[in-house]
């Protein structure tokens, strides 16, 4: 059994290695399985044979907007597969949308996004290429801004674009149906938008999220139009929400993980989700089998403790978007505050509502602090910590939903 976890760890820790030698048949299997969906699979297979036949790597398209300062991991699952291309030797497209960010992708939304600044923008797309680091090898991919395609149209262009976009399509999809009302029509061009980014780069694949199938399919039918040959396209499962309420992960409902989290905050959460949630977890994070995770619950079945296949998710993770080490440490140092008493046996529990606007209000509405200032003197004097371990400084925030604080010497919050 011990044997056994080890070895799997150490297949799915390792996933830096060359893919380049598997065969036509092999790369294709490889995407297949991970796949949520392809749009037009015998296509895909079309072009991964001629990229060996001709020695030339297929273009792989991935765009994502900079909305915001972190990447969490519901992102990652499109890029852990842009890995793979990477790996097996395809070159990676990452386009920025710095454009499409002042106007808002509405996909799977129930409001309009939030329009930033430029400069706001340009700060997200800085943080966005180290984390990217973390899963690609920047040095081999070509980076994009969508701005620079767009600014070369005249408005003419624009509306020749536009003329062959139909709105039916776009009036059956759920998403906007569901808030037609508030809906802008600078939404309801952005697929147009992703179009222009593959029809300029002749792009061989796009990958995303499964929330993009349908923007994929309104680039298709571009591409078809301009006589180019089309995109196929791969999308993969949303990562769901750690606390289990089977909504996607997501930074407007507080059940994220950051890729800029610390190792004891990443370890604590992880360990914090419903156990029926890792199966889900290990085949969109991780490189596991259907083979290795139907071991896994056969060794479950027997004496295995569901609690040590956590923790080894935990440790894959963790060592993923830190190290190794940080991941031991991370583990050891849950062992000691989880599993040795330190916790109260009641554990209080808090949920967050909207009247909680952040880390103060948390303290004051939970009976931690008598009052604001009492709240922000015990966060300046670095007597509120996650797990015991980090601590929180910043007053105007609030710590991810999972998280368990402990305030002074004593005193303990879990955030549900």
């Amino acid at each position: 059994m011990n044997t056994f976890l080890t070895q799997l760890e150490k297949k799915l820790t390792q996933i830096e290695a060359d893919l380049s030698n598997l065969s036509v048949k092999e790369q294709f299997e490889l995407i297949r399985s991970k796949a949520a969906d392809i749009i037009k699979p015998d296509l895909l297979k079309e072009k991964l044979e001629r990229s060996r036949k001709t020695n030339q790597p297929l273009k792989i398209k991935y765009g994502i907007d900079p909305t915001g300062k972190d990447i969490h991991l519901g992102h990652i699952a499109p890029v852990i597969m842009l890995s793979r291309l990477q790996r097996l030797g395809h070159k990676i497209q990452l386009i920025f949308g710095d454009f499409t960010a002042q106007v808002g992708d509405p996909s799977g939304r129930v409001k309009s996004r939030s329009v930033l600044s430029e400069q706001e923008i340009k700060s997200n797309v800085a943080t966005y290429k180290e984390q990217f680091a973390k899963f690609l090898d920047l040095n081999k991919t070509e980076i994009y801004y969508n701005s620079s395609f767009v600014k070369e149209l005249t408005v003419l262009d624009l509306f020749k674009l536009y003329s062959r976009n139909r709105l039916s399509p776009l009036l059956q999809r759920e998403d906007f149906r569901n808030r037609l009302e508030g809906l802008s029509i600078a939404e309801t061009l952005y697929p147009t938008l992703m179009a222009i980014d593959s029809l300029a780069l002749k792009t061989d694949v796009e990958v995303g999220g499964r929330d993009q199938f349908l923007n994929f399919q309104t680039v298709v039918e571009f591409m078809e139009r301009d006589g180019l040959e089309t995109e196929a396209a791969v999308t993969t499962d949303l990562l769901l929400s750690l606390s289990g309420s089977g909504k996607k992960m997501s930074k407007s409902e507080g059940n994220y993980i950051a890729l800029t989290a610390s190792p004891s905050e990443v370890f604590g959460k992880i360990m914090s989700m419903p156990d029926n949630l890792m199966e889900h977890f290990f085949k969109v994070l991780t490189e596991i089998t259907d083979q290795d995770w139907l071991e896994l619950i056969k060794l479950m079945d027997q004496d295995l403790n569901p609690m040590e296949v956590k923790k080894l998710l935990a440790r894959i993770i963790t060592a993923k978007l830190h190290s190794a080490e940080s991941a031991r440490q991370a583990e050891s140092q849950f062992i000691k505050v989880f599993s040795k008493d330190e916790l109260p046996k009641d554990l209080p529990t808090i949920n967050l509502t909207p009247e909680i606007k952040n880390l103060i209000d948390l303290l004051v509405t939970a009976g931690l602090a008598a009052s604001k200032s009492q709240a922000s003197r015990l966060i300046k004097a670095g007597a509120v910590s996650v797990y015991g371990r980090e601590k929180l400084i910043d007053t105007d925030s609030l710590p991810p939903v999972g998280s368990v604080l402990k305030v002074g010497k004593r005193k303990w919050l879990k955030i549900k």
